[in-house]
């Protein structure tokens, strides 16, 4: 059954963070990639709170987002509600999406397939909603995890093995792509990276909360005496809470045709 992140929509956007200029940068780059204009049709598939397609409709693109959460879109909605952007929201399964055949030019999917056990499924119905020539887009978020994080995750080594994701990352994806006949080129994003500050009471927060998906699994025995140890180990290190951290974020993007 797919993740569906209705219990963490209120932290969504300060917890995958992405800047504004960055957003904009993206969708400058995915719209010539794919050379997008304002005739063009993308289905974001996992739209979210609307990372891609809110700066994908400022580019004049037509985008119809699709997300199996209700609060994710009705964050999105909340964005939209004093724009007139081009942007239509269905709530839906990306493994049966209920959208007529060959309907876009393309189809995004950005950071989603790992989180969905039947990702071949869902791949199989990006094709079928894709016009002939149609252009799938794989976006990957890379970085952005913070040594706090980074240090939950070692307290929690040999008290509980967190399950993998379900679904698939980027190389096996690939792989499975070429084998049905695809042609994947990784595209160069280097100058696609961002920076920003996190506040560090607020990632202490996050992970007490578990606004990642990964968490979710944790026992809660074995979260509360992690996040004990890790108040500690953060007051040792960083003499407060009240600092922040500097984390980096980037993506990898695949064309897919």
């Amino acid at each position: 059954m797919p993740i569906n992140f209705d219990r963490v929509a209120d932290d969504y956007d300060a917890s995958r963070y992405l800047p504004e200029d960055a957003a904009q940068r993206i969708a400058a780059f995915l719209c010539q990639a794919a050379s997008l204009d304002t005739h063009s049709l993308v289905l974001d598939a996992a739209s979210g709170t609307g990372h891609f397609a809110l700066p994908l409709a400022l580019h004049g693109v037509q985008v119809v987002g699709v997300d199996i959460s209700e609060r994710m879109l009705a964050k999105l909605r909340s964005k939209m509600a004093s724009t007139s952007l081009p942007i239509r929201l269905l709530r839906s399964d990306l493994t049966s999406l209920g959208l007529v055949h060959q309907a876009f030019d393309v189809v995004l999917m950005a950071h989603i397939l790992h989180l969905i056990p039947n990702w071949q499924q869902a791949l199989r119905e990006a094709f079928r909603v894709l016009k002939p020539n149609g252009v799938l887009l794989l976006v990957w978020r890379q970085g952005g995890r913070s040594p706090i994080h980074h240090h939950y995750h070692e307290l929690l080594r040999g008290r509980f093995e967190i399950p993998k994701h379900q679904g698939a990352h980027s190389s096996e994806v690939a792989q499975w792509l070429q084998k049905q006949g695809r042609t994947v080129e990784i595209l160069d994003t280097q100058h696609l990276h961002w920076q920003w500050q996190a506040p560090i009471a607020q990632t202490v927060d996050f992970l007490q909360k578990r606004v990642w998906s990964r968490l979710w699994r944790v026992p809660d025995e074995v979260h509360d005496s992690v996040m004990k140890e890790l108040r500690a180990w953060v007051l040792a290190n960083y003499g407060s809470l009240d600092g922040f951290e500097v984390l980096e974020g980037s993506i990898m993007v695949q064309k897919v045709s």
